[in-house]
């Protein structure tokens, strides 16, 4: 076999590993985003039940959060 053969095996095989990696990587990234949103559902579902057991927690809690916002970001302007 000559030089040139072997490097072009060579540098098909590693292409092939490249290709491994990413069809992998981008297998892997839809798995964790599919379960990302899984638990974004869950999330919003608990804090809705949580607000419609206690409204005026709810209404106190964003009251406040709204309020130390207000103070950061007036804060940051001067």
């Amino acid at each position: 076999m000559s030089e040139e053969t072997t490097k072009k095996r060579t540098k098909k095989t590693a292409e092939s590993k490249v290709q491994e990696v990413k069809d992998f990587v981008v297998e892997k990234a839809v798995h964790i985003s599919e379960e990302a949103k899984k638990m974004g559902v869950k999330g919003s579902e608990k804090v809705a039940e949580s607000v419609k057991k206690q409204p005026l927690k709810a209404i106190g809690i964003a009251a406040v959060c709204g309020a130390a916002l207000g103070l950061l970001f007036r804060r940051k302007k001067k």
